[in-house]
């Protein structure tokens, strides 16, 4: 199974490059809240949170099944 841990490490070299672009595009006095909507988007409040959910659920419908 594949940990939350290791999709988070390799999410965030992505996020970086994300934002590296969208700071050479979008304009500066904009580009402050746009980072904070991506991070919160791509972070514990968004992907990485619904990512841990999911990943919790898998693992109590795994445990379940192995006790039915």
């Amino acid at each position: 199974m594949v940990a939350l841990a290791d999709i988070v490490l390799l999410l965030g070299p992505r996020k970086k490059r994300l934002l590296d672009i969208a700071e050479l595009i979008v304009p500066k006095e904009q580009f402050r809240l746009f980072r904070k909507n991506i991070l919160n988007e791509l972070g514990k409040d968004g992907f990485e949170g619904d990512l841990h959910r999911l990943l919790e659920r898998q693992t109590r419908d795994r445990a379940g099944n192995k006790s039915a």
